[in-house]
């Protein structure tokens, strides 16, 4: 089958650009030939070093720009990683009716702007994380060609054995405050500072982005300097944490899972990572409560994530992570919707 993928920037990083990289992987592993339309300019070199870097059969992968309409239309399936590159489709549909286009929402419908144009007139399906981002999309859109399957996580090595750490906290994220909410991490290590006799515990923020000046501003402000340490070095045992409203899954804390680390994670506003995470020993839920959720670190802290526990989250993880037959299995989601009457889709953008 010819599967032509269209998205923002293969060559950035970041976790859509990771989960298109494991979704090329998975159809080209399964005999497929995969076209890649990239959104961002990008130079020659670059297409060669992501071939080798992540063993690609070059034979059977291309890469485009955006604006190559004609190859991204000769194809059996297009997807479009990208609310609004949406808009793509009609373009792709007038060259080719026959082509089944798909879109993927990788943010939550909460982050996506009235503004966009979904064209959901041209879409043919919809692919979405969770049963519960699926109802939610299907009611709010008046579309019901939608199907729920994780994005490929074929990428992580799962440690069968459990890490402890009495002190180490762990952010990875873009320093985006309105959407990652790190702020709340500041304010609460000032919180266990002032209120509780831990005063050792240490708190590392990997990142990059528009919020980095309010972040070192609240450390200087709360005097945390020897506990918050922003761009440094790496603790190799630690505790992550994500206090993110909402998150659709979460790549940093699948990875910190799969690493044998725990996670201190905010359930979300639509409770999408409850959902996601609430059978694995290894994750813990905060409440954005400063004296619940202090309780809650200390607890993590001196407790042992247990060799019991790191096995029952492993067999959880294999079964709901691990796929090698990921390819064939969206497909067959697809195709699943697509042959259902009961659910080909009713648009309202026309």
């Amino acid at each position: 089958m010819r599967i032509n993928i269209l998205g923002f920037n293969i060559f950035a990083k970041g976790g859509t650009s990771r989960s298109n990289i494991n979704l090329i992987k998975a159809f080209l592993e399964n005999g497929h030939e995969v076209k890649y339309f990239n959104k961002q300019d990008f130079e020659p070199s670059e297409i060669t070093k992501l071939i080798i870097h992540e063993r690609f059969e070059s034979a059977k992968f291309k890469v485009y720009t955006m604006e190559d309409y004609d190859e991204m239309s000769n194809g059996d399936i297009l997807i479009i990683t990208r609310e609004d590159l949406f808009k793509c489709s009609r373009i792709v549909k007038q060259k080719n009716e026959g082509i089944k286009i798909v879109g993927e929402i990788h943010g939550p419908l909460e982050y996506i702007s009235e503004d966009i144009d979904l064209s959901l007139d041209t879409i043919d399906s919809i692919r979405v994380s969770t049963e519960s981002i699926k109802s939610n999309f299907e009611i709010k859109y008046e579309f019901n060609s939608v199907f729920n399957n994780y994005v490929n996580a074929q990428h992580i090595k799962i440690n069968e054995n459990p890490s402890n750490t009495k002190r180490n906290l762990l952010i990875k994220s873009r320093f985006e405050d309105e959407i990652k909410d790190i702020s709340y991490v500041i304010k609460l290590m000032n919180y266990i500072k002032k209120n509780t006799d831990r005063q050792d515990i240490q708190l590392y923020i990997k990142g990059y982005g528009p919020s980095e000046t309010l972040y070192k501003n609240l450390v200087k402000y709360y005097n945390l300097e020897s506990n918050v340490h922003i761009n440094g070095k790496e603790p190799v045992n630690y505790v992550y944490v994500s206090t993110s409203p909402y998150e659709t899954l979460g790549y940093s804390i699948l990875e910190t899972l799969a690493a044998g680390n725990q996670s201190l994670v905010y359930r979300g506003d639509d409770n999408v990572l409850e959902e996601i995470y609430s059978k694995y020993n290894g994750i813990k839920f905060l409440e954005k409560n400063l004296i619940a959720d202090s309780k809650k670190v200390l607890e993590v802290f001196d407790n042992k994530y247990t060799r019991t526990e790191r096995q029952e989250d492993v067999g959880n993880l294999t079964e709901d992570f691990v796929n090698d037959n990921y390819a064939e299995e969206y497909l067959k989601r697809l195709y699943e919707v697509l042959s259902n009457d009961n659910k080909s889709h009713s648009p309202i953008y026309k």
